[in-house]
Parts: C-alpha cells; sequence; structure tokens
C-alpha cells in the first residue's frame, strides 16, 4: 500500500501492529494524521473493542466512525477506510467502511450502542466485498487533503 501510494504521488507514513484497544488505537492514529508532514498513514492489526451495545458493526466500522468523530473539527479534510482482509466485519456482511470529514453527522450515539453499520447505511461508506477466505488482517488508509 505504501509503494502504490507513493506512486501516486502521496507522502506516506505505515503504523504497522494496531493491536491495541479501539480508542488507544483511534487516538494513536488521530495523533499521527494530525502531526504527520505525510499526507498518507497506512495502518494495519486488529484493535479490540469492548462491546456494550446491542447494534451492528465490527472493530473496522467501528475505527472509522471513531476516527471521524475525532478528526471532523480539524484543519484538514480527511478521507478514510479500514476493512478486514477476510470481507466479514463483526456481525455484518461487510468487510469495513469509508468516510470523510467533509460531511457533518453525528456518530455518538452510534458509538454508544456499538452500531456503527447503522451509521454507515444511513449516510453511506459500508464496503462489500464478499468472503475472502484470506484473513491476514484489518488494513486501513487515512488521506488528509489541505483545506
Amino acid at each position: 500500500m505504501k509503494s502504490k501510494s507513493n506512486k501516486l504521488g502521496y507522502n506516506t507514513t505505515v503504523i504497522s501492529n494496531i493491536n491495541n484497544h479501539i480508542e488507544n488505537t483511534t487516538k494513536h492514529i488521530v495523533d499521527v494524521a494530525i502531526k504527520s508532514r505525510d499526507n498518507c498513514i497506512v495502518f494495519g492489526g486488529e484493535p479490540t473493542v469492548n462491546v456494550t451495545g446491542n447494534g451492528k458493526g465490527g472493530r473496522n466500522q467501528e475505527l472509522v466512525l471513531r476516527l471521524y468523530e475525532k478528526l471532523k473539527s480539524n484543519k484538514y479534510n480527511f478521507t478514510f477506510a479500514s476493512i478486514g482482509t477476510d470481507g466479514i466485519d463483526g456481525n455484518t456482511k461487510f468487510a469495513g467502511s469509508l468516510f470523510s470529514t467533509e460531511y457533518e453527522y453525528d456518530g455518538t450515539p452510534y458509538l454508544k450502542n456499538n452500531d456503527s453499520s447503522s451509521f454507515f447505511k444511513k449516510f453511506g461508506g459500508l464496503i462489500e466485498t464478499g468472503v475472502t477466505q484470506n484473513n491476514v488482517n484489518d488494513i486501513g488508509v487515512i488521506i488528509r487533503h489541505n483545506l
């Protein structure tokens, strides 16, 4: 992914082994996205989520929604995605999601109920690949756009 993004003209940072709790993972990725001089961040791993709600979604959709909530009030626009390489994210048929800070929605109620999939079903961004029968890791990317 880094090689391809460099060929597309992006300066790229790689964050590997994102295997912490989703709150810590989100904070780390957001810190890098805001502070990095690079305009592309590629990440991979499998963060953990403590499910307390009864919504639909998985760690990839929840990570994208958390990134959205943390980055939406920033001096940059960001577009980001996270997907499971096996094509399944949590209790859904989706592999993950893609979203951008150019939109203005409130994802907080969805996060409180672990219902990120319903957020993306309503506002767009779900990624459906079908089952891949290949589970390497979750992978993601953030592109920073100057306003």
